[in-house]
């Protein structure tokens, strides 16, 4: 063989290896374009179901602070409540200790002189000045005030009213202070 003939045979050598290696490098490539986007794929895939866990766990979280938030508007308003109810009761257990103190004074009063018109007229006024302040404590309650309430009016009447009053005045005070600071178990 001549020169020639090896340098066309060499020159068409090399055009087809480097053809051939030509061709290997386009497919692979394509097969690495093909893999990067698979991967490209597979990354955006799970960086949305990342950003979709996400935003359900901040979902949650948000609507488990808002319904704390809410619990506690909830608790205050019913402290709130508690405390106006306690404000109303107080105000009704003074306003009927002051008038059956009244009473209790004038029934004293007209029993040491069951004689004079002005000491019975005195005491039916203060018996009859009762009716409001009682009525409001049957309104507020609870019933084992507005029991005891009703025993103090009723110990005005009884054969020994100093003493009965005193019992009964020591009921309605345990009572009413149950009432107004009841223990956190039973509120």
């Amino acid at each position: 063989m001549s020169d020639l003939s090896i340098a066309i045979v060499t020159a068409a050598a090399a055009l087809a290896g480097s053809a051939v290696t030509g061709l290997f490098g386009v497919r692979g490539a394509y097969r690495q374009a093909e893999a990067a986007r698979e991967a490209g794929r597979l990354q955006a895939g799970a960086a949305w179901k990342a950003a979709q866990e996400t935003s359900a766990s901040a979902w949650a979280a948000a609507r488990e602070q808002a319904d704390a938030q809410l619990e506690v508007v909830r608790q205050t308003q019913r402290d709130q409540a508690a405390a106006a109810l306690r404000q109303v009761r107080r105000t009704a257990y003074v306003a009927f200790l002051s008038r059956i103190d009244q009473a209790q004074q004038a029934n004293r009063t007209w029993a040491e002189n069951p004689t004079s018109t002005p000491a019975r007229q005195a005491r039916d006024a203060a018996l009859a000045a009762l009716h409001e302040p009682l009525n409001v404590v049957q309104l507020e309650g609870p019933s084992e005030v507005v029991a005891a309430a009703e025993a103090m009016k009723d110990s005005l009447h009884h054969p020994q009213p100093a003493a009965t009053f005193q019992q009964a005045r020591a009921e309605f005070f345990t009572q009413a202070q149950h009432a107004l600071h009841p223990r956190p178990d039973t509120a």
